[in-house]
């Protein structure tokens, strides 16, 4: 889709209000394509369990996008997967010994 369309298609749906039907912004075949390959690569990309092995600045740049994606992908599917997978990769975060440290949680407080 062009984005020249898609505009148009955004607007005409904006202008229609909720008691008009307008048509989907993506057709179905292409959002079922673009969610299968969304799929696979968040999972792979999962799969490094960087939620397990990373401190500092890499929590932000490694993290941050997969955290995002799980609850856009519980967003986008309704699927609870994806809210486990939040959970998890948060939990596994908070149990970090340097985040804990620097919240003052763990047993050498940052300061003192």
């Amino acid at each position: 889709m062009e984005r020249r369309e898609f505009l148009k298609t955004a607007c005409a749906g904006a202008l229609a209000g909720p008691a008009g039907n307008p048509p989907p912004l993506v057709d179905p075949a292409t959002a079922t394509e673009w969610l299968a390959r969304w799929k696979e690569n968040i999972l792979h990309t999962a799969g490094d369990r960087y939620c397990d092995t990373e401190t500092g600045e890499e929590i932000g740049w490694l993290m941050s996008p997969l955290l995002n994606g799980f609850y856009c992908g519980y967003r986008a599917t309704h699927d609870t997967k994806w809210v486990e997978k939040l959970v998890d990769w948060t939990d596994s975060l908070g149990a970090c010994p340097r985040i804990l440290q620097l919240c003052g949680l763990g047993s050498n407080r940052v300061g003192t």
